[in-house]
């Protein structure tokens, strides 16, 4: 079986792969809506990650952004209780650290 801390970085990897595709095919008010919600899934804000993702289809013109909100929704409402519960772990090794150390979304 995979190390959990393999697997936690997989996680990572996967959502932030999706937006970062996402960011390319956005402009504007929507790339800092977009940065709000990693940085509220970084933060273990998942429902309000969740329904910011959520809100933003509407706005989107592009059918393809359309269905890559649509993925990424998918793929953190199908791995947030193993993703949320990974980020607590994470959140206590973090927590002996200088808040300069830690990620800024």
């Amino acid at each position: 079986m995979l190390n959990q801390t393999l697997i936690n970085v997989l996680d990572w990897f996967h959502i932030t792969k999706q937006f970062t595709i996402i960011d390319n095919f956005i402009e504007g008010e929507r790339k800092t809506q977009l940065e709000k919600v990693k940085w509220h899934l970084w933060h273990r804000n998942g429902n309000t990650a969740l329904e910011r993702l959520s809100s933003l289809i509407p706005e989107m013109k592009e059918e393809k952004v359309d269905l890559l909100l649509n993925e990424l929704i998918d793929y953190i409402e199908l791995h947030q209780i193993k993703f949320f519960k990974n980020l607590s772990t994470r959140a206590s090794a973090f927590e002996t650290l200088p808040e300069s150390c830690l990620p800024n979304f």
